[in-house]
């Protein structure tokens, strides 16, 4: 759930399973975590990161969800045409891309950091509430489904053998 708090668009996905084999945690579970950044909740991530971000950095000025897309668009489409360059006789221009950097994506990072932790402890101890319950009633189903276990009978009442 971390990972969704940073703005490594498209990565959140490899960025969460790396993470998760890198101190030995689950992948799966990691991967899954990620949903919590999607279409309906990044614009207010997004916004929070940033904020947060350009205040910690004493950076002046709000940044809303439709300038952060935007300039971040911008930006990669800034580096895609760069690679293009390779190509060509063309030179790069990374102009924008710095100040993209300084301005949205910096702040993302420094900002995610605070409530990308908050989320991760608030999921963590709710998933291991979550899954300490099922397993304890999954234990009291199998338990109630057990046969009781007879006493062994005693010697008087063995039947006799041939």
């Amino acid at each position: 759930m971390f990972v969704s708090f940073t703005p490594l668009f498209g990565l959140h996905f490899v960025a969460a399973g790396l993470l998760a084999w890198a101190v030995s945690g689950n992948v799966l579970a990691a991967l899954i975590g990620t949903l919590v950044g999607n279409p309906l909740t990044f614009p207010f991530i997004a916004v929070l990161s940033v904020d947060l971000g350009r205040r910690m950095l004493g950076i002046d000025g709000h940044v809303g969800p439709q300038v952060i897309l935007s300039e971040v668009g911008r930006a990669i489409g800034e580096v895609a045409t760069n690679l293009l360059t390779l190509t060509s006789d063309r030179a790069p221009q990374w102009g924008h891309l710095g100040a993209v950097f300084e301005q949205i994506i910096w702040p993302y990072f420094i900002g995610g950091l605070l409530p990308g932790f908050a989320a991760a402890i608030v999921a963590h101890a709710l998933t291991v509430s979550i899954v300490q319950t099922y397993q304890r009633r999954r234990a009291l189903r199998r338990a109630r489904k057990r046969p009781e276990p007879t006493e062994p009978p005693s010697p008087d009442q063995r039947p006799p053998t041939a």
